[in-house]
C-alpha cells in the first residue's frame, strides 16, 4: 500500500495498492495494481456498517477504526471477500520514505517518453533533477513524481496509466536487486525495513528475505490490473462520500480474476 498521508494530515487514503504475489517454486512474481476507483463491498468492521463504495476508502476507514493495523486487517478483509485473495502480508510506505528507499537503491533506470519527461520537468520543483526521453537513472524525488503522475499528456487523468508506470517502477527495482549480492541486499534492507510499516513479524522478516533472495536471479515478472481490461465498465454511483463515477463488475467477475492464482 502507497498511502497518501503527508506529515501532519490525518488521511489515509490508498491510493496505490498492489498485491505481489510470489510462487516460490516456479520463482514467478506477479504484480497487481486495483484501481483507485474499483466498486466494492467494504466488510463491516468494528461495529461499523460500511456497505458499497470505492476501494481506497477502505484503508482509510479502517484507519480511523483501528490504526494502521485496522487499515490492513480491514484492507485484507474486503479483498478476501470481493475477490478470494487471502494477504499473508502488508506491507505500507508513505510520500516521505519513498524518495528515501529509492535513494538507497541507487536510483531506478526508467524509460520516459516525451510527454513524461516533460510532466516532471514542468513542475519546476528545485529538489527534482531534470529528465529527458528515453532512458533515464530515476533518484527519490523524481522516481516518486513518476509513481504519482497521472496527468501527463495523453494521460486522460488515468488511474490505468498511472498503475502501470508504478509497475514499471517496481520491475526496474527488482531487476536492480537481482545484479545484488546477499550481503548488499541485507544491508539495504536493514536501512529501509526502519522506513516501512509491515505487519510481518519481527522474527519472520529475515527468514522470509534468505527465503525469497536466491530466487531474485531466476525471477519472471508479470503484472497487470484489477479489475482486468474488459470485466468492468464506468458507471455513476452514489457512495457515502457522494456520487462518484466507479468501476463495476458483473456479479461474480472479480473473483474469476484470481482464479489462477487461487488453484495454484
Amino acid at each position: 500500500v502507497g498511502q497518501s498521508c503527508r506529515e501532519g494530515e490525518s488521511s489515509r487514503l490508498a491510493d496505490t495498492m498492489i498485491l505481489v504475489t510470489v510462487n516460490k517454486k516456479t520463482a514467478e512474481v506477479t504484480l497487481t495494481s486495483f484501481l483507485r476507483d474499483t466498486y466494492v463491498d467494504l466488510p463491516d468492521y468494528k461495529g461499523h456498517t460500511c456497505g458499497w463504495n470505492r476501494i481506497n476508502t477502505n484503508y482509510a476507514l479502517g484507519y480511523v477504526w483501528g490504526g494502521t493495523g485496522g487499515a490492513m486487517e480491514m484492507t485484507n478483509l474486503c479483498i478476501k471477500n470481493n475477490f478470494g485473495i487471502e494477504v499473508d502480508y502488508n506491507v505500507e510506505i508513505n510520500l516521505q520514505a519513498f524518495p528515501q528507499i529509492i535513494d538507497i537503491l541507487g536510483g531506478v533506470r526508467i524509460d520516459l517518453t516525451e510527454a513524461e519527461a516533460n510532466y516532471i520537468n514542468d513542475l519546476d520543483y528545485d529538489w527534482v533533477q531534470e529528465v529527458y526521453p528515453g532512458e533515464n537513472r530515476l533518484f527519490g524525488e523524481a522516481a516518486l513524481e513518476y509513481a504519482r503522475m497521472r496527468k501527463a499528456e495523453g494521460d486522460s487523468d488515468s488511474d490505468i496509466k498511472r498503475t502501470a508506470r508504478q509497475r514499471k517502477l517496481m520491475t526496474a527495482i527488482f531487476n536492480k536487486l537481482t545484479t545484488k549480492g546477499v550481503s548488499t541486499i541485507q544491508q539495504m534492507a536493514d536501512e529501509i525495513l526502519p522506513m516501512i510499516t509491515t505487519n510481518m513479524p519481527a522474527e519472520e522478516i529475515t527468514p522470509t528475505l534468505l527465503e525469497l533472495i536466491p530466487l531474485l536471479p531466476n525471477i519472471s515478472l508479470s503484472s497487470g490490473t484489477c479489475p482486468a481490461e474488459g470485466t468492468y465498465w464506468g458507471e455513476d454511483k452514489e457512495t457515502p462520500d457522494g456520487w462518484a463515477n466507479v468501476l463495476c463488475f458483473a456479479s461474480g467477475d472479480q473473483k474469476k480474476i484470481f482464479m489462477p492464482i487461487t488453484e495454484a
